[in-house]
């Protein structure tokens, strides 16, 4: 009877043991199957491929510097007694900016035009002189002839002859110097009269910085004021070597600086450097900047847009939407059975945030653009809602 209920507990044990495998196989086996699911759909998002205009900018930054500065310096030493012109004011071509005290100067003209003056009265007299030893002369020689006079007093007449000849060599030569010594005092005395000239560009500058005041000391050649040309502004930019070969005399750029953020300024390359530098294997390339309505300084920061090549009527995709399998690039493409497949591009301009694809062409249709990482080719994929407008009706 005991053996009995001893074989009865121990298959009643059995029971419960295969009861629990088989609970555990199912509940493992659905598992599974839910994994299985949740591999095989991948949520994700996608983008349009559009058709579009698509361009190669590339963007350089540099410093705003004036067309044409220049420093007004005067010429001779002197105090300054007048300055016309302050910081920011307009000056014309040729204007007087600055009156030096020329008292010095003056009396230094004054004493080259007497001096100038008793030089021709010298020549006057010198001129007289010879007119009567020529007269002497040739009653000499005419005597001389007729052997009325010695041959030594005729020589020593035709000796003072030439003599008073040489005087007035002499005279004349001291005239010529008198009055290069009046034309350079006189000069002397413009300097005092400190004057902005310039040759080409716009008729007008600006004061820039002012360096003196009225009453200073001012040496000759030392800095009195800076003039700039704020109608035509310029800017140095540095361009690796790889796209200097994109780059020509007379291309448009844009410019934009940060006290306009909404603003450009249209602009051109004038000058390429004919050389890279070793170091940095970049060149140099000079913009210019019509500023006519003076919004550039001189010193801004700026950035300009340059366009290397474009393609119009481009097939376009975001930047996001390329994938990388089997070392091959490719986007992922979701077909109308909500399953994706892998296409292999080629792409050419980066615009941004876009790219263009340059084969397969004519392609069209929706891309994934995040999630493609979980993605293979023919994989299932669950699709975003579309957006539901206010007035209940929805679009893709």
């Amino acid at each position: 009877m005991r053996i009995n209920k001893l074989v009865l507990l121990l298959c009643l044990i059995a029971a419960l043991a295969a009861g629990f495998s088989i609970w555990r196989f199912i509940i493992s086996t659905g598992s599974e199957q839910q994994k299985k699911t949740a591999r095989t759909i991948v949520a994700v998002e996608t983008a349009p491929i559009v058709v579009e205009d698509i361009f190669d900018l590339r963007y350089f930054t540099g410093t705003l510097s004036s067309d044409a500065e220049f420093t007004v310096s005067p010429r001779v030493t002197g105090w300054a007694r007048k300055i016309f012109f302050n910081v920011g004011d307009k000056v014309p071509r040729g204007a007087v900016v600055a009156h030096l005290d020329d008292e010095e100067f003056r009396l230094k003209k004054e004493q080259a035009a007497a001096e100038l003056d008793v030089a021709k009265a010298n020549l006057a007299e010198a001129e007289d002189m010879l007119d009567l030893k020529r007269s002497d002369y040739q009653r000499a020689t005419s005597l001389a002839e007729k052997k009325i006079i010695s041959d030594a007093e005729f020589e020593r007449i035709t000796a003072d002859f030439k003599a008073y000849e040489a005087r007035k060599r002499v005279t004349e030569a001291q005239v010529k110097l008198r009055e290069t010594m009046l034309k350079s005092a006189e000069v002397q005395l413009s300097y005092t009269a400190v004057t902005a000239n310039w040759d080409s560009g716009s008729s007008r500058r600006y004061v820039g910085e002012r360096f003196v005041n009225e009453g200073s000391l001012l040496q000759a050649n030392a800095p009195l004021m800076t003039l700039v040309d704020l109608d035509t502004m310029k800017v140095v930019v540095n361009v690796v070597e790889r796209d200097i070969p994109f780059m020509f005399v007379g291309q448009k750029a844009k410019i934009r600086v940060d006290a306009f953020k909404n603003e450009t300024f249209d602009a051109k390359v004038i000058r390429i450097a004919p050389i890279i530098k070793e170091r940095s294997r970049q060149g140099a390339v000079e913009l210019s900047i019509d500023n006519s309505a003076h919004k550039l300084k001189p010193g801004m920061f700026i950035t300009a847009e340059l366009q290397f090549n474009s393609s119009h009527g481009a097939t376009v995709i975001p930047v996001t939407a390329k994938a990388r399998r089997n070392d091959t690039d490719g986007i992922f493409v979701v077909q109308v059975d909500e399953t994706v497949k892998f296409v292999p591009i080629k792409t050419g301009i980066v615009m941004g945030t876009r790219e263009e694809v340059i084969e397969p062409k004519k392609l069209r249709g929706k891309v994934v653009t995040m999630g493609h990482h979980l993605l293979e080719d023919g994989a299932k994929v669950l699709l975003p809602e579309p957006k539901t407008k206010k007035n209940g009706s929805s679009r893709p």
